[in-house]
C-alpha cells in the first residue's frame, strides 16, 4: 500500500495543475481543480487570486472582482497586484471614481509587483481623464459628452445623461448618442420620444444591430409584437460582433423566439467557446423548448466554469427533474418561462427566503453544528444580498441570518458584500454595524459613494454622526494614516464636536473643506506646520472656508471641553456635598 497516491493533494500542486490548464485555456479543468482546493484550504490568498485570474480570461467580470477584493481583503503579498488590476478594469469599464480610489491605494502599497511602465501609463491616462481639457475639436467635445452621459447612466442620474446627451447631438448627431438617448427614454417609460431617438440612429447607421435592439423593446413595450419581431430579425441579420450577437440573443429571449437565440448564441459560442452569458441564454432557451437533456449537458459545462453561481445550479437541478420526469414518462409540471437566466425561478426564491426566516427561529448552536446547512445558507444569503428576487427584506434577512450563524464563512459573506459595488451604500452601513458587533470591523475594506477604501475609522458608526460624517473622517485618514497610523483616532475626535453642534456638510465642496481643516489641525496638533493653504490647495478649496471650518471645529472643541469641566466640577460638588450631610448625620447620631 506504500504505492497509494494520497487523495488530498497540496495547494502547490492544486496551483500549479490549475495554472497549466489555464494557460492551455482549459477552463472547466482549472476551476475544478481551484474550487477543490478552496473547498479544503479555506481562503487563501493564491487560490484566490488564481481563481480571479481565470475569472478574468473568461470574462466574468463581477466574480473576478469579487476574487481580486478578497485578496485585497487578506492583505498578502498580491494585495497590490490585485489593487492594480481593479483599477485597470474600473478605468477599461470608463468607471473612473473608483479607478481613482483603487490607484491610489496600489500607489501607498509600493509593491514592486507591477511594472512601473503599466503602473505609470495608467497613471497618465487616469490623468488624463480626471482633467479631461476641453477638447479643441468638435468631435473630441461629442466624444467627451458621450463618456460623460455614460458615467451618468452608470451613477443612475437619467435626468442629468438626458440632458448631456441632447448637448452631443446638438452639437454632432451620431447613431450612438441617439442610441444611448433611446434608451435613457425608454427607462424613463417615455416611449414616443424614445422611438423617435433609435429610428434617427437607425437612419444614420443602419448596419449597426445596436439602434435595431432598442427599437424591439421599444415595440414590445409598446404591446406591438409583429413590428418588435421585425425590427429582431434585422438585428439579427446586422450582428457580427459577440457583443452584439449577445444583445440580439437576449432581446429574443424576451420576446420568446427561442429558436432564434438558439441561432445566435451558437455564433456566439462558436467565437467565443467560454462565454459564460451565451451558455446561459442557451440553456434557457433549450429548456423553453423541452430540450432538457442538452440544456442540462450545457449547465453542466456551466456550473464547473462558475461554481459560485448559485443561479445556473438552480437552473440545472430543474433541467435535471424535467429529465427525471421525461424519463419515467411522467408529465411535467408546468412552470413558468425561462428568459436568460439571470436569476432564480420565483418558486425557487420563495423557497430560498423562507429559509433565511427559518433562520431566525432556530437555535444559534444548532445552525453553527451543521456544517453543510450552514455552507448553503451562506450561498443563499450571497445570492438574497445581490438579487431583487429575494423581495424587498431579503437583503435585511441575510445579513440577520449570517450575524446569528455567526461563524468564519458568514463573516467572509459579510465582508464580500461590503466591498460590492452592486449592493446600496445603505445596506452596507447596516452591514458595518453588524460587522462591529462581531468584532470585524476595525480593518475592514468598504466601497462607498463610488469609492474604495480602507475603513480606518470603523468606529464612527456606533456614534451618531451618519454617513456622510464618517466619509469625511475617512478621507483624512486615508490620506494620513500611511504616515500617522494614530490619524483615525485623533481626526475622529476633533471631528465629533463639530457634528454635534454643527449640521454636517451635506456639498462636495463644503466635505473637503473640512477634509482639508482636519487635515492641517492635526499637523499642529502634533507640532508640524502646514499652512492651510497648501491644504487647501491639495483638497481643491479655497482657503478662506479653509480656515472657516477651521474656526468652526476648534470653537466645537473648546465648548465640549467646557462642558466637560462644567460637568466634572458640578459632579464632584455633589459628591462633596453628600459626604458633609452624611457626616453631619452621623455627628448627630453621636
Amino acid at each position: 500500500m506504500g504505492n497509494v497516491v494520497p487523495l488530498k493533494r497540496s495547494p502547490e500542486y492544486l496551483l500549479r495543475r490549475a495554472l497549466e490548464h489555464r494557460m492551455s485555456r482549459r477552463y472547466e479543468e482549472a476551476m475544478a481543480l481551484l474550487w477543490r482546493a478552496k473547498e479544503q484550504y479555506g481562503l487563501q490568498e493564491d487560490i484566490e487570486l488564481e481563481l480571479a485570474k481565470t475569472y478574468d480570461e473568461m470574462g466574468c467580470e463581477e466574480e473576478a472582482a469579487r476574487s481580486y477584493l478578497r485578496v485585497v481583503r487578506l492583505g498578502g503579498r498580491h494585495r497590490a497586484f490585485a489593487l492594480f488590476s481593479l483599477a485597470l478594469e474600473s478605468f477599461q469599464q470608463q468607471d473612473i471614481q473608483r479607478a481613482v480610489s483603487y490607484f491610489e491605494h496600489f500607489l501607498q502599497e509600493g509593491d514592486g509587483s507591477v511594472p512601473p511602465e503599466a503602473a505609470s501609463f495608467l497613471e497618465r491616462q487616469i490623468r488624463m481623464n480626471l482633467e479631461h481639457p476641453a477638447p479643441r475639436s468638435q468631435r473630441g467635445r461629442v466624444i467627451e459628452l458621450e463618456r460623460r452621459a455614460v458615467q451618468r447612466i452608470q451613477a443612475g442620474k437619467i435626468h442629468a445623461a438626458i440632458r448631456t446627451l441632447r448637448h452631443a447631438v446638438t452639437l454632432a448627431p451620431k447613431a450612438h448618442a441617439y442610441t444611448l438617448l433611446a434608451s435613457c427614454y425608454l427607462s424613463q417609460r417615455n416611449i414616443e420620444t424614445a422611438m423617435i431617438c433609435a429610428r434617427e440612429a437607425h437612419r444614420r447607421a443602419p448596419q449597426l444591430a445596436q439602434p435595431l435592439c432598442v427599437m424591439a423593446e421599444l415595440h414590445r413595450s409598446d404591446g406591438d409584437a409583429e413590428a418588435a419581431r421585425r425590427a429582431l430579425y434585422l438585428a439579427a441579420l446586422r450582428a457580427k460582433e459577440v457583443r452584439d450577437l449577445l444583445n440580439t440573443a437576449s432581446e429574443s429571449a424576451k420576446l420568446g423566439e427561442d429558436h432564434l437565440t438558439l441561432l445566435l448564441t451558437g455564433r456566439a459560442l462558436r467565437r467565443k467557446l467560454y462565454d459564460v452569458q451565451a451558455m446561459m441564454i442557451r440553456s434557457c432557451a433549450l429548456l423553453n423548448l423541452g430540450r432538457a437533456e442538452e440544456a442540462g449537458r450545457l449547465l453542466g459545462h456551466l456550473c464547473v466554469l462558475k461554481p459560485e453561481d448559485t443561479v445556473a445550479q438552480a437552473i440545472y437541478r430543474l433541467a435535471r427533474q424535467e429529465q427525471e420526469d421525461m424519463a419515467s414518462g411522467q408529465t411535467c409540471a408546468p412552470r413558468e418561462r425561462l428568459i436568460m437566466g439571470t436569476d432564480v425561478p420565483s418558486a425557487e426564491a420563495v423557497r430560498r427566503v423562507s429559509r433565511l426566516v427559518s433562520v431566525l427561529f432556530t437555535n444559534e448552536e444548532q445552525l453553527r453544528g451543521d456544517e453543510q446547512k450552514g455552507r448553503e445558507l451562506c450561498r443563499i444569503a450571497e445570492w438574497a444580498l445581490r438579487s431583487r428576487m429575494a423581495g424587498k427584506y431579503g437583503d435585511a434577512l441575510a445579513v440577520i441570518a449570517m450575524s446569528n450563524l455567526g461563524t468564519e464563512e458568514a463573516r467572509n459573506v459579510l465582508l464580500d458584500a461590503m466591498t460590492d459595488a452592486q449592493i446600496a451604500d445603505s445596506l452596507k452601513w447596516a452591514i458595518l454595524r453588524t460587522l462591529e458587533k462581531m468584532g470585524e470591523a476595525e480593518h475592514c475594506e468598504m466601497d462607498v459613494r463610488g469609492r474604495f477604501c480602507s475603513l480606518a475609522a470603523g468606529g464612527v458608526v456606533s456614534r451618531p454622526v451618519g454617513a456622510y460624517a464618517s466619509e469625511v473622517v475617512q478621507r483624512v485618514s486615508d490620506a494620513l494614516c500611511a504616515r500617522f497610523p494614530d490619524a483615525a483616532e485623533t481626526v475622529l475626535a476633533m471631528w465629533i464636536p463639530y457634528v454635534e453642534k454643527y449640521e454636517t456638510p451635506k456639498r462636495e465642496r463644503r466635505a473637503n473643506a473640512a477634509a482639508a481643516a482636519l487635515e492641517t489641525l492635526y499637523h499642529r496638533q502634533k507640532g508640524m506646520t502646514l499652512d492651510e493653504k497648501a491644504a487647501a490647495r491639495r483638497w481643491r478649496v479655497s482657503p478662506r472656508l479653509c480656515r472657516l471650518y477651521m474656526k468652526r471645529i476648534c470653537r466645537a472643541m473648546a465648548e465640549k471641553e467646557a462642558k466637560k469641566e462644567a460637568e466634572r466640577r458640578a459632579g464632584d460638588w455633589q459628591h462633596t456635598g453628600g459626604e458633609q450631610h452624611e457626616m453631619h448625620r452621623f455627628r448627630q447620631a453621636i
